[in-house]
């Protein structure tokens, strides 16, 4: 698993390989190790896949995209502690 940081500075997990199927870019900031995930547009996503280069064709899946267990992690299924 990638762990990448959005455009909004939320954490996010990829899976580690890129595939024709994937949705979020990696975009290169100005300086050396700054990068940020973005989630292609449907438009984005078609222009993408048009490329010549078998390489420019790929993006990456978020994890939780392809993970069985991803119910188990989701925000809405953690259980609170009641208060003491």
């Amino acid at each position: 698993m990638l762990w990448v940081e959005t455009e909004k500075g939320a954490r996010m997990p990829l899976d580690p390989e890129p595939t024709e199927a994937g949705k979020v870019i990696i975009r290169m900031g100005p300086e050396m190790g700054q990068a940020t995930a973005h989630t292609e547009t449907v438009e984005e996503t078609a222009i993408r896949l048009k490329a010549t280069e078998p390489a420019a064709r790929v993006a990456f899946m978020p994890h939780h995209a392809t993970c069985p267990k991803a119910k188990d992690f989701s925000a809405s299924n953690k259980k609170t502690e009641p208060a003491s």
